[in-house]
């Protein structure tokens, strides 16, 4: 049997500009090569987000996927503004949740 060992997990939050850049690294490559129009709902994006970078990464594997254009990127911000942003006490704790059981803190009773 096993148990849950009760071990705090500080998460880093990253800021806009830093969300930005790590969503711009993984949706267009390290040149940031990006339409001018989608900067703008990117940033909301990111700001959504709530300065979680494991929020961020997964959002811009979404963002990647799908045709940049503006209507595409504001389906995917109001998708988030329902998801997310809404939910953020929870993603917190999965999130630590998961990466407590990553560093194996479990005992055998």
């Amino acid at each position: 049997m096993y148990a849950y060992t009760s071990i705090r997990c500080e998460i880093n939050l990253v800021n806009l500009e830093n969300g930005w850049k790590l969503l711009c690294d993984k949706v267009f490559g390290p040149e940031h090569d990006h339409p001018p129009e989608l900067e703008e709902v990117g940033k909301e994006i990111v700001e959504k987000c709530q300065g979680l970078p494991l929020a961020i990464l997964v959002t811009a594997g979404r963002l990647s996927k799908i045709p940049r254009m503006l209507e595409d990127w504001k389906d995917v911000c109001r998708a988030l503004s329902k998801s997310i942003a809404s939910h953020h006490p929870r993603v917190l704790r999965a999130i630590t949740s998961c990466l407590s059981a990553s560093n194996h803190d479990f005992f055998y009773l």
